[in-house]
């Protein structure tokens, strides 16, 4: 019995449409390596990762690099990452979000292994996503610089209130003086 073809090819030609729509869309794409980790807890890891507007995806590496390439991302650095089990993490929202999740999540399990992420279109590899994973959410930064911006101007209102203050003890110890 001979298998259709025909069916295969359209099914990878939606599959490579839907992946261009979502690298399009994501601010962030993440690899890792999945070896070893088992269907709960990449159901678990799922959730996780949804909750931070993100999706996980176990898809053909040839798909992903065709698509990646149709999208007029230079997959040169990426090609060897494509190689073997890669879970791939499309990130909608906070670009590093998805990379904390990750980094979280196998602190208990040490799995998955990551192996590199396109944070807003650049590469980055292992030694860099391990250094990305420590700057603090976008709410958090803004926090302080707004913080940073609010200090100076805190410091000039303490300064000019100090004048107003030593005005008002000088001119009370003239009315203490006097009363004396």
């Amino acid at each position: 019995m001979k298998k259709d073809t025909r069916t295969g090819k359209i099914k990878n030609a939606e599959t490579v449409k839907s992946l261009k729509e979502k690298v399009a869309k994501a601010k962030s794409i993440v690899f890792a390596d999945y070896r070893g980790l088992s269907a709960g807890s990449a159901n678990d890891l799922r959730a996780k990762l949804k909750a931070e507007n993100s999706e996980m995806l176990v898809i053909k590496n040839t798909l992903l690099k065709v698509a990646l390439e149709e999208e007029k991302i230079n997959t040169d650095d990426i090609k060897k990452d494509l190689e073997g089990p890669t879970m791939t993490v499309f990130s909608f929202g906070d670009p590093i979000a998805s990379i904390k999740t990750i980094f979280e999540f196998a602190k208990k399990l040490e799995l998955p292994k990551m192996k590199s992420a396109l944070i807003e279109g650049v590469y980055a590899d292992t030694a860099r996503v391990e250094v990305i994973k420590n700057i603090p959410s976008k709410e958090i930064l803004l926090g302080q610089m707004v913080g940073s911006m609010k200090s100076p101007l805190s410091g000039i209102t303490n300064v000019l209130g100090g004048v107003h203050r030593k005005f008002v003890y000088a001119i009370d110890a003239i009315a203490k003086k006097k009363d004396n």
